[in-house]
């Protein structure tokens, strides 16, 4: 679970930055869905992935508690990518008409973008091109990198 926290604060660190609004990993633990998906794999005839770990990750964005799960066996890159995606909806939901995180130059928010063991915030209108990198692989594991371009807090 650790490297799921952390994957977590990171994604978090990374929303506050641009948007200005502090949103913290509030909660980070196991979760155990396993005999819903057992009746699932039942109900539909297919095989059960007995060796899949799923945890459920607690966000504070605003006072209001976001709550999302991933797969917790993959890597910190992959879990970063999972994690961002996830919490991105219901971020925007809570901040209204504000775009959440913003896109610099712009006024929607960024969305999450992902290629070449990377995962980055880009804007929706060119998804291939980063604006800030949130993580990338390296050859001795992964770098954490989220720095964004300078204006880019203001939308």
């Amino acid at each position: 679970m650790a490297q799921v926290g952390g994957a977590a604060a990171h994604v978090a660190a990374s929303l506050s930055r641009p948007s200005g609004v502090g949103v913290r990993v509030t909660a980070v633990r196991p979760h155990d869905d396993s005999d819903l998906r057992a009746q699932g794999a039942s109900l539909l005839g297919m095989p059960l992935e007995r060796d899949y770990a799923e945890a459920a990750v607690d966000f504070s964005i605003r006072g209001e508690v976001v709550r999302v799960f991933v797969n917790a066996q993959q890597g910190f890159v992959g879990l970063a990518g999972q994690l961002a995606h996830a919490v991105l909806d219901s971020g925007q939901e809570i901040m209204g008409s504000t775009p959440f995180p913003p896109c610099p130059g712009h006024a929607h928010p960024m969305t999450v973008g992902a290629s070449a063991g990377r995962v980055f915030w880009c804007c929706p209108g060119a998804p291939d091109t980063a604006t800030a990198v949130l993580v990338e692989s390296g050859r001795a594991g992964h770098r954490r990198s989220s720095e964004w371009p300078s204006g880019s807090a203001s939308g």
